[in-house]
Order: C-alpha cells, then sequence, then structure tokens
C-alpha cells in the first residue's frame, strides 16, 4: 500500500510532461507561471535561466494543482512545516511509488524527462526541437543522450523507403 496524494502525483505527472529536472518543478511558485503564454518563466537549470514551454496536458495539470495549494501557499509544492518554503525531499514517496508501480530499483525520478524526450524524439525526429524543450545548451548534448532513439526511426524510414522502390 501507498499513500499517494494528490500534491504527489501532480509532481510526478509535471516531469513526465515537461521534461523538467526535478528541482525546475518542485521550487516552482505560482508568479513563475504565465497562464497566458503557457510557460514556467525565469526557471534556474544547468545551463542558465529561461522560460520552460508548456504543453496543453502540462497547463491542465498546473490549473488541477492549483485547486490545492494556490490559496494556501504560494509555492506550486508546499513543505509540509513552512507552507512559505517549497518541499524539497521526494525520495521517500519516490521510493514507494517505484515499488507499488513495479519499476525497479535502477528507476529513478530524472528517468521521467528522459521518457519525455524519448516520446518527444520518436513523435517529432526533430532532435533540434526535443533540445530546446530540455533547455540542452546545445543539440549535440541531446544527441549524445537520445541518437539510440533515433536508430529505431531511421530502421522503419529505411523499410518503408525500400518497400516503395522494391523491384522485384
Amino acid at each position: 500500500y501507498v499513500d499517494i496524494k494528490p500534491l504527489e502525483c501532480y509532481f510526478i505527472g509535471l516531469l513526465i510532461a515537461t521534461g523538467c529536472r526535478p528541482s525546475e518543478i518542485y521550487l516552482r511558485k505560482w508568479i513563475d507561471l504565465n497562464w497566458g503564454s503557457k510557460q514556467l518563466l525565469q526557471v534556474e537549470t544547468k545551463t542558465g535561466t529561461r522560460s520552460i514551454d508548456l504543453s496543453p496536458t502540462a497547463m491542465d495539470l498546473f490549473k488541477r494543482l492549483k485547486e490545492h495549494t494556490f490559496d494556501i501557499s504560494p509555492c506550486m509544492f508546499p513543505s509540509r512545516y513552512n507552507m512559505q518554503k517549497p518541499r524539497v525531499t521526494w525520495r521517500n514517496f519516490w521510493y514507494e511509488l517505484r515499488e507499488f508501480v513495479g519499476f525497479d530499483e535502477t528507476v529513478q525520478m530524472r528517468d521521467m524527462r528522459h521518457h519525455f524526450a524519448s516520446i518527444q524524439l520518436r513523435e517529432s525526429k526533430d532532435i533540434a526541437t526535443v533540445s530546446a524543450l530540455l533547455g540542452h545548451s546545445n543539440v549535440a548534448t541531446t544527441s549524445k543522450h537520445y541518437a539510440h532513439v533515433l536508430t529505431d526511426t531511421k530502421q522503419k524510414l529505411l523499410k518503408n523507403t525500400s518497400d516503395k522502390f522494391k523491384v522485384i
């Protein structure tokens, strides 16, 4: 049995829906979200400060999260002990959730970011756009970590092309 609370579900959902690193989500305050431009603003990342574009799914998750924390804290994910500060400890919840869903212990929270990137790359086949969504400083970084995703895409493309040009 795992006690899954709404805030934790939104946290994991937002990791998957945004491709953000965990700290890029759990440290956010409501003033960081621009509803009109659908962006998280002034997010400190490994490569500097940037704005993060949000999908309709992410915006829906933020809208539902707002019902839980907006009126009680400036933080999207407030600490249990001080509502004015963000919650920074998610490890125990992650271990419980991982066990509950049957992931082995090698699966980490940051793997949600990799899941996001792999899905985006499989769908778009556009490594430059995926690189921008992840906030990588250059496409080479994205390519280094996700080139394997494109291998399947290349083989599929070659097979489709081959089928169209069969002589025999």
